[in-house]
């Protein structure tokens, strides 16, 4: 049994310095963010971390072309020029979608809960007016309370309701 633990330790570490080599580091950090349950921190960072790795073997493989004649390398070369197309288009993608789901929170969900609210607002007021008149003056104080408490409670829930919508595009565009 202690043979078998100490193989998985070998072999974590061992995970770890290849980890270290690729994302230099960033290395921790990425695995830091994965613990935190931080994905999309996580994803861009690797994105990132490999882009940048990518992007200093280029001039090896470069010199690898050149030094043959152009007889070995090109496929390396022109894998590694892909792969930081693909990262490159990745990682614009998430920007693109962080930025719609920004936009479409700034400009319709924001807007929405805020006019749902003003109206809560407005209706609690008349309420207010209406109650007014029909109570006496030693109930008008007391239903006042109450019904700005019960204001007090919907407004937090709406904006509850507005951050997991929020959230929710977020999610469903980026992921």
């Amino acid at each position: 049994m202690p043979r078998h633990s100490t193989r998985n330790a070998d072999s974590d570490e061992k995970l770890q310095t290849v980890c270290k080599d690729i994302f230099g580091g960033a290395a921790n950090k990425i695995i830091g963010l994965l613990n935190s349950s931080d994905d999309e921190g996580a994803i861009t960072l690797t994105q990132r971390a490999l882009l940048k790795s990518t992007i200093l073997l280029i001039p090896e493989a470069e010199r690898n072309v050149k030094d043959s004649g152009g007889a070995r390398g090109v496929y390396a070369y022109n894998s590694l020029v892909s792969q930081c197309r693909e990262l490159l288009a990745d990682l614009t993608a998430s920007q693109d979608a962080a930025l719609i789901a920004s936009s479409i929170n700034v400009g319709t969900v924001q807007p929405a809960f805020i006019s749902m609210v003003q109206y809560m607002v407005d209706a609690n007021y008349r309420l207010k007016k209406d109650l007014k008149d029909l109570l006496p003056a030693e109930n008008v104080r007391k239903a006042n309370e109450l019904i700005d408490g019960t204001a007090k409670g919907l407004a937090r829930y709406f904006q509850e309701q507005c951050k997991d919508v929020q959230v929710k595009i977020e999610r469903r565009l980026v992921d």
